[in-house]
């Protein structure tokens, strides 16, 4: 059952994210992938599936929000609102510092350390320590590249 389209950043596309009934879980597939669309006339069990990706949804969303400190200098704190649009999200200042906490699923880990690579140099990643730990990694594999 279709849930919702979001756009990927990371290979500028649509995706269709859907509910698998017998699987119990959620899939994501290019929306240049689908070839037909059928319309199931029955609607009683939406509602059961609703709450179905209700809790496929809260099992997929990691405990621990993503949050970036965001130096405003070159466009950094619009930069970030727009490449963060599509997330749950809460902005708030701190000692006269822009923090953003950004809520995401498995799935888009990768998408999210991609866009705050894009970033650059105005943005610090607080936490969670494993995304810190990996776009640490990703900055040193870089680096290595141009020795």
């Amino acid at each position: 059952m279709p849930y919702k389209i979001e756009y990927r950043q990371e290979d500028d596309s649509l995706h269709l994210i859907y509910y698998d009934n017998t699987e119990k879980s959620l899939h994501t597939i290019p929306v240049l992938m689908i070839q037909t669309v059928k319309i199931n006339g029955n609607i009683k069990k939406y509602k059961k599936t609703e709450q179905d990706i209700t809790n496929a949804l809260e099992y997929m969303r990691q405990k621990n929000p993503v949050i970036i400190e965001i130096e405003n200098k070159d466009n950094a704190f619009q930069r970030a609102t727009y490449k963060f649009a599509l997330y749950d999200r809460i902005i708030y200042e701190k000692d006269s510092k822009i923090f953003m906490e950004i809520s995401y699923n498995d799935t888009q880990q990768e998408e999210i350390i991609s866009s705050i690579l894009q970033l650059g140099k105005y943005v610090k990643v607080i936490s969670p320590e494993n995304i810190c730990t990996k776009i640490k990694d990703e900055i040193s594999a870089r680096n290595n590249n141009f020795k």
